[in-house]
């Protein structure tokens, strides 16, 4: 994957969110007083997606990386309380019931990697 391909990492992380379970829960819905739980679909979800600036190649996973300064495209998903995170369409990370300081970050376009996160949104 190309780290300035905008739609190829927007098509990764909204296919990769919407399918697994494990990324952004199962929401409820109601059909004529019947309720059932089902996967979110498009219409139920906010897509955010913008460019950040990485310290090296390895983006917000850490690791071993070159270098260089690398911009890559972060896109988030947020469907009700729940969110999760791709930097350049690989699922980085899912909030459950996020705060205040989640949705200061997303204002501002700068999502933390994924060790910061796991400190930052507990």
């Amino acid at each position: 994957m190309s780290y300035d391909s905008p739609l190829d990492s927007l098509a990764e992380a909204l296919y990769t969110a919407l399918a697994n379970s494990e990324i952004l829960p199962d929401i409820e819905r109601t059909f004529r007083h019947d309720k059932r739980t089902m996967r979110p679909s498009i219409r139920d979800v906010k897509v955010y997606h913008f460019q950040q600036m990485w310290g090296s190649t390895a983006l917000g996973f850490g690791g071993m990386g070159g270098s260089a300064m690398t911009t890559a495209y972060t896109t988030v998903i947020v469907c009700d309380q729940n969110a999760a995170v791709f930097f350049a369409g690989r699922h980085a990370y899912s909030i459950d019931n996020f705060d205040a300081s989640f949705k200061e970050d997303l204002a501002k376009h700068i999502m933390p990697s994924v060790d910061t996160a796991t400190e930052r949104y507990k």
